[in-house]
């Protein structure tokens, strides 16, 4: 890809898992809000991925997801990121990463980081209030080089 091209097709992954330890334990994947479930919001806000990673338990979706389970378990985000992008049956120049508990992101909102990270590492989305990124688009290029020694 030369220029960019906002229907450049990728990946996503989105990270659900981890001990839920300040919801007491409680998935935070099947909270409800609005009726619908925290994964279901999370898909909608990556409807035009091509290919869609869920790192937590498996549950019922509407749409076809894979789901796997950071390695290692309880690993946190760097862990699941990884894990998921290994579990991509088709690689993609780039790789959206949204946490599950994100229910007012919109897809255009990951257009705009795809474009922002069209010719950089990546594009993150972070807020005033928030100490960690609340979305990210990564080029898949770069993660062979972060990934820790097994």
């Amino acid at each position: 890809m030369t220029a960019w091209d906002e229907w450049e097709p990728y990946a996503a992954v989105l990270l659900a898992g981890g001990r839920s330890s300040r919801l007491d334990g409680i998935d935070k994947s099947g909270i409800e809000l609005g009726g619908r479930t925290m994964l279901a919001w999370a898909l909608d806000a990556v409807v035009d991925a091509m290919e869609v990673v869920v790192v937590g338990d498996p549950v019922h979706t509407e749409r076809p997801v894979t789901f796997v389970r950071e390695d290692p378990r309880f690993g946190g985000p760097t862990a699941a990121l990884l894990t998921g992008v290994d579990a991509l049956l088709t690689p993609r120049a780039y790789v959206g990463v949204i946490a599950v508990d994100m229910p007012f992101l919109r897809p255009r909102t990951l257009s705009r980081l795809r474009e922002a990270a069209f010719g950089h590492d990546g594009a993150v989305l972070v807020g005033p209030d928030v100490p960690r990124p609340e979305a990210l688009v990564l080029t898949t290029q770069r993660h062979p080089h972060v990934r820790p020694p097994r």
